[in-house]
């Protein structure tokens, strides 16, 4: 990433180092997870998570890691599929979601048309 990519600052509470560790994964196999499927790079000290990267992605990437660090409350153990499956649900919500407001926009400019 180069420092022309915008930053974002998320703090994760209430801070937990066993939870935190859950979301991290063993040497940190979900961040880097996130990181390849949204081309951005996440650095972490304690609950405090950089972000870089294209806005659209930092703002998934939020909701991604707040997502994950929810179900580690549960106490079970994080495992990649899991991580996929938030992964996409929250990309699959998105593209629906830019489909809906395409179509809305389309129907809207024929019925002016």
């Amino acid at each position: 990433m180069t420092s022309e990519h915008p930053s974002h600052r998320l703090d994760l509470e209430p801070e937990n180092p066993q939870r935190l560790a859950n979301l991290c994964g063993r040497l940190n196999e979900h961040i880097q997870q996130i990181e390849q499927r949204l081309h951005i790079k996440i650095q972490n000290r304690g609950a405090t998570f950089i972000m870089l990267g294209e806005p659209d992605a930092l703002a998934s990437a939020t909701h991604i890691l707040e997502a994950l660090y929810q179900l580690t409350e549960s106490n079970d153990t994080l495992i990649p599929a899991q991580v996929h499956l938030v992964i996409q649900e929250h990309l699959n919500d998105e593209t629906a979601s830019e489909r809906l407001a395409w179509l809305w926009k389309t129907r809207r400019s024929r019925m002016y048309s």
